[in-house]
């Protein structure tokens, strides 16, 4: 079990796929982001791996941050694919705000992590 103590900091094990989508944003992500509910945005979604290359979690891009509110959810399908664990396991959730550089909100995360591999603790 691995302990999460900075989700933006730097991973050495390697990166595995990349998805990019568009989606409309839901209404918290909106709300982090200071956009009206609906508008598109891009989403991509990066797997990161654990040197025997087993997908290790899903995160956000580096640069300057902020945590807002972790959580759990069930994994979805595609998540459950990703992370190599069964649809409706337990998946911490890390929301992360990244920054631009004048310092304001440019982008908002999810770091998602299999519950039975990792503990969040935050501050």
């Amino acid at each position: 079990m691995r302990t999460l103590t900075e989700p933006a900091a730097p991973w050495p094990h390697g990166t595995g796929e990349r998805h990019l989508s568009r989606t409309e944003a839901p209404p918290v992500v909106a709300d982090m982001l200071g956009l009206r509910v609906g508008v598109r945005l891009q989403c991509e979604r990066v797997e990161l791996l654990d040197p025997d290359g087993r997908t290790s979690h899903l995160r956000p891009a580096p640069g300057a941050h902020s945590i807002s509110d972790p959580s759990g959810r069930a994994a979805v399908a595609g998540e459950a694919g990703m992370l190599g664990v069964a649809i409706g396991a337990i998946l911490l959730i890390v929301p992360v705000v990244r920054y631009s550089r004048d310092g304001r909100p440019a982008a908002v995360d999810e770091l998602l992590l299999p519950a039975d591999r990792w503990r969040v603790r935050l501050g």
